[in-house]
């Protein structure tokens, strides 16, 4: 089902590659005619298979499996090993089923593990869903907080596998490392907070063929809008703070950034994983 376009809208042929769309308030469970596309992320295995039998009848939505480092374990509480975990083989035995668009989110979280052991069972487990994403040739859809080095370590040991660091609040010296490693940056809602220096270093140095754009919608919101009441609209303040950072219009930045989505995650089903050789 789509609704009519609001102001707040962007422009047509937007694709936001992070929107936890069975997330939001039924009301806003909908895309107006101006999304090409949205990938929605798996947070654990329940919620994913839910999200694609919920929104799988449109066409412009793709889906991610995967169990986000938060669903592991309480915050700072020991995760089990994936070999140990029966969680990480329902994962497989999902994704073999096809019809997902990506593996994640996934990925290593400093802050939320509070330790150093729990880190190193959240990059074990970034490592197991990135066999998966080989086995499967899936993009993944990378959560990374304060563990860039660390991840980087893990992609580095599986070079056939690619994704998107999603709302990327790293350096553009880790986004350098990122996008050499053949991964996209993914930027979200913070590009319009006034004090995101970083992201908008980021932002205005990417390649176009390494950039993508989100709203992480509820849970990140556009500046001014409460946190936690993030609208899919919100893509529009995105793109027309990335339009105005890098001088470009605001069709060519929405052309550029979905080019960008529909090569990584493909057009539903099994994403276009053509993005693992290295840039040079």
């Amino acid at each position: 089902m789509r609704r009519a376009r609001t102001g707040n809208d962007p422009g047509g042929g937007v694709f936001d590659t992070h929107l936890h769309l069975d997330q939001l308030p039924a009301e806003a469970q909908v895309l107006g005619e101006a999304w090409e596309g949205a990938l929605v992320p798996g947070l654990d295995l329940p919620q994913a298979l839910r999200a694609r039998e919920r929104f799988g009848a449109d066409p412009r939505l793709r889906f991610a499996l995967g169990l986000h480092p938060w669903w592991l374990a309480p915050r700072g509480a020991l995760p089990p090993d994936p070999g140990d975990d029966p969680r990480f083989a329902a994962l497989g035995a999902a994704l073999a089923e096809g019809g997902w668009a990506a593996v994640g989110e996934t990925g290593l979280d400093r802050p939320y593990a509070q330790d150093a052991a729990v880190l190193a069972v959240q990059g074990r487990w970034f490592d197991a869903h990135m066999a998966l994403a080989a086995r499967h040739r899936l993009p993944v859809v990378l959560h990374c907080v304060r563990a860039h080095g660390l991840a980087q370590g893990v992609a580095r040991s599986q070079r056939d596998v690619c994704g998107v660091v999603h709302a990327y609040g790293g350096s553009v010296e880790e986004a350098r490392v990122w996008v050499g490693l053949g991964w996209c940056v993914g930027i979200g809602v913070s590009l319009t907070w006034p004090d995101a220096h970083r992201v908008r270093e980021v932002a205005a140095w990417a390649p176009w063929d390494a950039l993508v754009v989100e709203t992480d919608a509820p849970y990140q919101s556009v500046h001014g809008t409460p946190r936690g009441e993030g609208e899919p609209a919100g893509l529009g303040a995105v793109l027309r703070a990335l339009a105005a950072l890098r001088g470009v219009s605001l069709e060519e930045a929405q052309a550029r950034t979905a080019a960008t989505a529909r090569r990584l995650f493909g057009g539903g089903g099994e994403g276009d994983v053509s993005r693992t050789a290295p840039v040079t």
